[in-house]
C-alpha cells in the first residue's frame, strides 16, 4: 500500500540537505575504506533524493506559476 507523502517545502528539504552533510561528515580520526565507502553512499543517495525533491518542487511551482 503506498503512503502519502508529505510534500516539503523547499526551505525544509534545503535544512535536510544541510543536515544530512553534517550527519554523513568525515570523521576527525583515520577511517577504514569501507567505513569511508559506506558514509559516501549513504550522503550520496540522501543527497540525490533530496535534490530529486527540490527539482521537482521548483517543477511543482513553475507550472502553477504559468497557469493563467
Amino acid at each position: 500500500m503506498v503512503r502519502n507523502k508529505r510534500i516539503r517545502t523547499g526551505e525544509e528539504i534545503e535544512v535536510d540537505l544541510r543536515q544530512n552533510e553534517r550527519d554523513n561528515a568525515a570523521p576527525d580520526g583515520l577511517e577504514d575504506r569501507a567505513a569511508k565507502r559506506r558514509r559516501q553512499s549513504r550522503l550520496s543517495s540522501n543527497k540525490c533524493r533530496l535534490n530529486q525533491e527540490l527539482a521537482t518542487l521548483i517543477a511543482l511551482d513553475g507550472v502553477e506559476s504559468s497557469a493563467p
